[in-house]
């Protein structure tokens, strides 16, 4: 009952098949490749945070319930590119399983490998207890084989428990891609749902001023209101300076005539 509230609140549900939508925000087709793939659009890898974001969708989604995917595209609508994109995403998940699927029959094959070694193992181990020699070498030897047996059969286990069913839970995952339904919307690009960068950047600007006069208020408490100088004060401090006699020799126009002393 959680997990189903939790689907219902994080995504949306198809009314009809009742699969849950993963929505893509795409602005154009081509972002939806690998940009360092040149090959055709249909063979092309997908982008990698793509399909890093599917297979998180994919992973809070349990396995009983179907997905769909919708690219919601800004650019103008294309229907060869929306066939293109729709073959090359069930193409790459198809080249996928078929990777798992050689994996998983490697591991079968390492998983007899291991049964047929550990069982020989065994069997000489079992067969030269009689005759072997009682001294460390032979009880070396004889160990050997036993320890070696346990350590494949141990090795085929391991490899039939935990790899196996991990490589068979990812064929899932991927089979419900492949089978999953693709559909395309379009929006324009100046619309509300694609602001989401501006008003972060808006917000941020916000933020900056509210430090700045927050560093200014912190500065002006540190210095203390008494050593402000506003307009007025530095005018007065300047006219001030302007009448205040400067320290020199006296003016030669308050001293007395040199040539009325002399003809006196």
């Amino acid at each position: 009952m959680r997990t189903i509230t939790y689907l219902n609140r994080m995504y949306r549900k198809d009314p009809r098949t009742g699969a849950f939508i993963i929505d893509v925000k795409l602005e154009k087709y081509a972002y939806a490749f690998n940009e360092w793939d040149s090959a055709y659009f249909k063979r092309r890898d997908l982008d990698p945070d793509l399909v890093h974001f599917l297979n998180l969708c994919s992973e809070e989604i349990p396995f009983r319930y179907k997905i769909a995917i919708e690219f919601t595209v800004t650019e103008d609508q294309n229907r060869k590119m929306e066939r293109l994109l729709r073959d090359s995403v069930k193409n790459y998940f198809a080249n996928k399983m078929e990777a798992e699927k050689r994996l998983v029959r490697r591991i079968n094959r390492r998983i007899l490998r291991y049964v047929v070694f550990g069982a020989l193992a065994l069997l000489i181990a079992a067969a030269i207890e009689p005759i072997v020699p009682p001294n460390p070498l032979g009880r070396l030897l004889n160990e050997g084989f036993f320890i070696g047996g346990w350590v494949f059969f141990w090795e085929a286990m391991s490899a039939g428990t935990f790899q196996r069913p991990e490589r068979r839970k990812l064929m899932r995952a991927l089979k419900r891609f492949y089978d999953s339904s693709i559909r395309f919307t379009y929006i324009d690009a100046d619309s509300p749902e694609f602001d989401d960068d501006e008003e972060q950047e808006s917000s941020e600007d916000q933020y900056d001023n509210i430090d700045v006069k927050w560093q200014a208020r912190e500065k002006k408490e540190r210095i203390g209101d008494d050593l402000e100088i506003g307009c007025a004060d530095v005018s007065s401090v300047t006219t001030d300076r302007d009448n205040e006699s400067m320290p020199g020799p006296p003016d030669r126009r308050s001293c007395p005539d040199n040539t009325s002393l002399s003809t006196e």
